[in-house]
């Protein structure tokens, strides 16, 4: 019960993270794809959404955002 609570108490930082790194990469000009943005919008994971953030600061292109995170969209 305690991790539900958790859980929707962080939802909206999760959401913000993903923003951050939709944003960073729109900006810097480098368009997602609608299943890149799915997964962005959809990751639980707050330390790879920050290694995303912090590779769409850098990233020459999207796929760089995502490699070595498994199978990119």
């Amino acid at each position: 019960m305690a991790c539900a609570k958790v859980a929707r108490l962080l939802e909206p930082v999760m959401a913000e993270l993903g923003l951050d790194d939709i944003r960073a990469l729109e900006l810097r000009g480098l368009p997602l794809s609608r299943a890149q943005r799915r997964r962005i919008e959809s990751c639980p994971d707050a330390e790879l959404l920050r290694r995303w953030l912090d590779r769409a600061l850098l990233a020459t292109d999207v796929a760089e955002v995502f490699a070595g995170d498994g199978p990119s969209p």
